[in-house]
């Protein structure tokens, strides 16, 4: 029920609030997509960093 009762009262509200309505919704829309495209571009780079690898000089030396 609420949806109708919404677009009632943008309609009859004008052009500005129907437009800040849209832009909101939009927004809310896009967040989640941009965090969660944030947090994989995070680890997909987190495992592609490179490993350092160890010496078979600096095993021996440490014995």
């Amino acid at each position: 029920m609420a949806c109708p009762m919404c677009k009632a009262a943008n309609d009859s509200a004008g052009e500005a609030r129907s437009r800040a309505y849209m832009y909101s919704i939009l927004f809310m829309l896009a967040m989640p997509t941009t965090v969660l495209t944030g947090f994989g571009i995070g680890f997909y780079r987190l495992s592609k960093k490179p490993h350092d690898p160890v010496e078979p000089n600096e095993i021996d030396a440490s014995e």
